[in-house]
């Protein structure tokens, strides 16, 4: 749960009830009061004292009415998802996505914006005023719980700032300008954590993974049974700044060799060539192109096995050149890669990530999400399960 949020969930058996009931309703889906009794072997006047509590809490709401079977219509209840959301913001290079997410993972509102000149606090305002505005208009219909910021770099251990940007290889200041610029307490998650958060609410079928997010900048994040795993530092998953090449290409972070030298998207260009620019050559078979896209394949596949020999799991790329891979390219990393493995690590499966730049919002709010139905006792993996046919 975001730090500061209180909830007043009873402590007494009848509060063990209304969390019974109310994880009920949001698995399962709407109930009568008397399909909740049998199925949660409640009496019913101990359900009608948690509805009465769940209601009050804006937890619940009437739904649809059950068909008469002689007597008087039989009313469900259900799960009030949209009562309550949570805010997710992020910002990349002077593009900014802001997403409200309910109870239910789901995006309930949004808002896109293009904002040039990403540097300074005048830039930080300007993004912390439009929040503020999303903010305002999102209370007026919805309980914000949370509001959290998909933040590039590396969090400090309690999360509460970044402590170096790895794009500008300096401690981050920038964000201090957004968090007291908000009128609202704001948490921060690491960029590369919220997409694999996303990615996860998406296909809650994903066990062990390794997200590697290819874009300007490359990040990572770590999924451990079934959940993204941070560690204790906060950073686990930073493959872009593990050394790939002994003394090798300079890095932005002032170290020699490492992956991001090699893997990021801007080794593949030159001379002023845009990304979509070289893939548009790539496919007239110019033979340089051709070679370095091989050579920056061979060091992905690289990257990928050493990782692997820790994280043994799937593999899920995204980012901004994903787009331009196709399933051939994603089959022929995933042969490089097990060329690289020893032999009975070579079971595994690389996967395209969701598109969209937006994913690390999203990710973000359901991170908050998450938590926060976990303090009230509900259960997202089961209600993904039971939504399956």
């Amino acid at each position: 749960m975001a730090p500061g949020h209180q909830t007043d969930q009873p402590q007494s058996h009848h509060g063990d009830a209304a969390a019974a009931i109310a994880n009920q309703l949001y698995v399962h889906g709407p109930a009568s009061r008397r399909e909740l009794a049998e199925s949660l072997q409640l009496s019913l006047p101990t359900v009608d004292r948690a509805l009465r509590e769940l209601m009050r809490r804006q937890l619940i709401e009437p739904g649809p009415s059950r068909p008469s079977t002689g007597g008087r219509r039989a009313y469900a209840y259900a799960f009030a998802n949209s009562n309550h959301v949570a805010i997710g913001i992020s910002a990349n290079r002077g593009s900014l996505h802001i997403r409200a997410v309910n109870l239910a993972g789901e995006v309930s509102d949004a808002i896109d914006r293009v904002i040039p000149q990403y540097s300074g606090n005048a830039y930080w305002q300007r993004v912390g005023n439009i929040v503020n505005d999303f903010a305002d208009a999102t209370e007026r219909h919805a309980t914000i719980i949370a509001t959290a910021c998909a933040a590039p770099g590396i969090l400090t251990p309690d999360g509460g700032m970044v402590e170096f940007d790895l794009a500008t290889a300096s401690p981050d200041a920038s964000l201090r300008t957004l968090i007291q610029t908000l009128h609202r307490p704001c948490t921060l998650i690491r960029q590369a954590e919220a997409r694999a958060t996303a990615q996860l609410w998406a296909d809650r079928t994903i066990d062990d993974a390794l997200c590697i997010y290819l874009d300007h900048m490359v990040s990572g994040a770590v999924i451990v049974d079934g959940a993204v795993n941070s560690g204790p530092n906060r950073c686990n998953g930073t493959i872009a700044h593990m050394t790939l090449v002994p003394d090798g290409l300079e890095c932005r972070c002032g170290r020699r060799g490492c992956m991001d030298a090699y893997c990021s998207p801007t080794t593949l260009t030159e001379d002023g060539e845009s990304l979509p620019g070289f893939f548009s050559v790539l496919e007239q078979g110019e033979p340089n192109h051709r070679r370095r896209l091989d050579a920056w394949m061979d060091h992905l596949a690289q990257a990928i096995a050493a990782a692997r020999s820790v994280i043994c799991g799937d593999v899920i790329l995204g980012g901004q050149i994903a787009q331009y891979l196709d399933d051939a390219d994603i089959a022929d990393i995933a042969r490089r890669v097990r060329e690289r493995m020893p032999f009975g690590m070579d079971r595994f499966a690389v996967h395209a990530a969701m598109p969209g730049d937006e994913q690390a919002a999203i990710g973000a709010a359901q991170s908050c999400v998450g938590a926060y139905v976990a303090s009230l006792g509900l259960d997202p993996v089961a209600r993904f399960h039971s939504a399956i046919p």
